[in-house]
């Protein structure tokens, strides 16, 4: 959004200097973007409503554009009206900006505390005593739950990840890869090196790196089969092209917050041999995302498959007649590519990405290997995952998270800020099937904090809580359904999956 960043700049200032006094200069531009992108909807509305009324000065376009914003802004009026129409936007941009604020302010906090322990593990490279605030940038990376979220922080454009939630999930990965590389010839590598501290960790940043030759390539869908045969038994979903990246032959998780994942909703079928498919089809590889499935393709116009996925259509937000007072937005679809996932190697100056129909036996051997020790070391997982129940948090997804996406837009939009009580009527009449009226209202109090509603429990519970109250309950806990999958596994059963 550089094109914009001066859109608006003196309301955008006014509202900061009037609501957020203490914003570090380290992170004051991220906060300036937010603070637009938050109200950039209800802004362009009103300039367009005074152009259609006629109270705007200027003879052209431009110089109205400049008289709404170095004159009505500038002055305060625009902050003013909005606060008197609008008070649950400024109330919900208060909310939302402060929780990015605090989560700035604890990063960096606790990169300077952390500062010699990350030189020394060598997670950064610098000779500097101390932290240099001019050589310093930290990011925010997807959505925040709680005041929590995930941060990408540069250091001399070095890059080191901040997590502030529980570890309990790597170290489980790291114990179990110790039994299954204990029988392989080659070890495997899932996730990052990380560092634990007090209630947070930092990673290690990884990019896409590329194989030294053909045959790294065949070993990154060596890998990439065990991977499979992993998250099947694991119970690990999610696994689209954004969750991974090839790191030479090294497929690597970028996040294991799903595993041992487990499904909110009884399946409800109009039969018994329906519901029996539909069931299998949830325990099947199929659902750690690592495999293209049509129906999916068509819900996000394009393979999002960790395997192939990569290329599909996507929406932006096109900002038109910038600088003008008949600014407008226009959604316009555009054609994506990603190819982080994939294996690649440079020949003459070209990046030359491996096809993975070249390498289905690779994949095939890679999954058949995991296979084998699944069902041989079966007793060591089953007490692994035993030891790990009252530890790992799991989350529980009720919804796709692009839906509480956009009801939280639309709680800062000028024509529905007013009507939420008619939003949380329409996404939750889709749970009607179930009762559901404790989620609603958890799903309620977390949008309206600008949140998106995030659910866990731990893996041995039934029960998901708030405040002591129950929100919803599972027909098994989250250990109990990876245990009998465990327990289950045959190579009758694997090889199932593999047709």
């Amino acid at each position: 959004m550089n094109k914009e960043v001066n859109l608006f700049n003196n309301y955008i200032d006014l509202i900061m200097k009037k609501y957020f006094t203490d914003v570090d200069n380290l992170f004051y531009d991220e906060v300036h973007s937010l603070i637009l992108d938050l109200q950039m909807n209800l802004l362009i509305y009103i300039i367009n409503k005074k152009r259609l009324l006629g109270e705007l000065k200027g003879d052209t376009p431009e110089e109205r554009y400049k008289y709404f914003n170095e004159v009505l802004c500038s002055k305060g009026l625009i902050l003013k009206e909005i606060e008197e129409s609008y008070p649950e936007i400024i109330q919900r941009t208060q909310i939302q900006v402060n929780k990015y604020i605090k989560l700035y302010k604890e990063v960096k906090d606790k990169f300077y505390r952390d500062f010699e322990l990350l030189k020394k593990e060598k997670f950064i490279l610098t000779d500097d005593y101390f932290v240099d605030d001019s050589k310093l940038s930290i990011k925010v990376s997807g959505d925040i739950h709680n005041g929590k979220g995930v941060c990408i922080v540069s250091y001399y454009n070095q890059k080191v990840v901040y997590k502030n939630k529980k570890i309990e999930s790597n170290r489980f990965i790291i114990d179990f890869l110790k039994i299954i590389n204990d029988k392989l010839e080659d070890e495997m590598v899932l996730i990052p090196d990380f560092i634990g501290r007090d209630g947070y960790y930092w990673e290690k940043y990884i990019f896409h790196k590329q194989i030294s030759n053909i045959n790294d390539g065949k070993k990154f869908y060596t890998n990439l089969g065990r991977l499979l045969c992993i998250s099947y038994a694991l119970n690990i979903s999610d696994l689209h092209f954004e969750n991974l990246i090839a790191f030479g032959k090294y497929p690597i998780l970028v996040d294991v917050e799903t595993i041992w994942n487990i499904g909110a909703f009884k399946t409800i079928a109009k039969d018994d041999s329906t519901k029996i498919l539909i069931d299998k089809n949830y325990d099947s590889i199929l659902n750690t995302g690592l495999l293209p499935i049509s129906s999916l393709n068509h819900s996000f116009g394009g393979d999002t498959s960790g395997i192939l996925g990569g290329k599909f259509l996507g929406e932006i937000r096109d900002i038109v007649n910038l600088y003008r007072d008949d600014i407008h937005i226009e959604r316009k679809q555009i054609k994506k590519e990603n190819y982080n996932h994939l294996p690649f190697i440079v020949k003459k100056c070209e990046v030359n990405y491996l096809e993975i129909l070249d390498y289905i036996e690779d994949i095939l051997n890679g999954f058949d290997e995991v296979g084998k020790i699944l069902i041989c070391d079966r007793g060591k997982i089953v007490k692994l995952v035993e030891k790990y129940k009252s530890k790992i948090e799991v989350r529980v997804l009720f919804r796709n998270t692009r839906e509480y996406g956009i009801i939280q837009a639309l709680l800062l939009s000028p024509v529905y800020s007013k009507q939420e009580k008619l939003l949380f009527k329409k996404i939750s009449q889709k749970l009607d099937y179930y009762s559901h009226e404790e989620l609603s209202l958890s799903e309620e109090k977390q949008l309206l904090n600008m949140d998106i509603p995030y659910f866990s429990l731990k893996a041995n519970q039934l029960t998901i809580c708030e405040n002591g109250r129950r929100v919803w309950s599972l027909q098994e806990t989250p250990e109990q359904k990876v245990s009998i999958k465990i327990n289950k596994i045959s190579r009758e059963l694997l090889e199932e999956q593999k047709n």
